[in-house]
């Protein structure tokens, strides 16, 4: 075959394979995936005005390396950041705190939040205790974040 066409052929049929990589990555949603002055994000909410402990929705998260997670209404309550790899063992992960730069794997007060994701499946942000407020967190997900330690 001549080596021009390999030249052509070789990158079209990797560019298909990643994009097939990449749909897979968001649990064949590519919706949920949408550009930004060119960047790619992914948004999604685990609490929505919640007034009651309860597990928050997860995010499917691979593909990408950090969470930017921004917790809001916290009167008297505990986000927890819990983070999997299989899907039903669900670990705290230690995440930054925007404001002050502290880690934590929980909040106890409004604020954002980097949480890092690389080579997990999945992240939830629970709703560990309540005592009061009306809590509601919101995350989007980033395909290069800076290395979080």
């Amino acid at each position: 075959m001549n080596k021009r066409i390999l030249w052509v052929i070789v990158p079209i049929v990797l560019a298909v394979l990643m994009m097939g990589a990449m749909l897979a990555a968001c649990d064949g949603q590519p919706a949920e995936i949408q550009t930004e002055s060119g960047r790619y994000f992914k948004a999604h909410t685990f609490q929505n005005a919640a007034t009651v402990t309860g597990t928050g929705t997860a995010m499917a998260v691979g593909g990408f390396s950090a969470v930017g997670v921004q917790v809001e209404g916290i009167v008297t309550g505990t986000i927890s950041f819990q983070g999997t790899i299989d899907g039903s063992t669900w670990y705290g992960v230690r995440s930054v705190n925007l404001t002050d730069g502290t880690t934590a794997t929980a909040t106890t007060a409004d604020g954002l939040w980097m949480v890092p994701v690389a080579g997990l499946d999945q992240l939830r942000a629970n709703l560990s205790s309540y005592t009061s407020g009306t809590i509601t967190a919101r995350g989007v997900g980033v395909p290069n974040a800076p290395y979080i330690p």
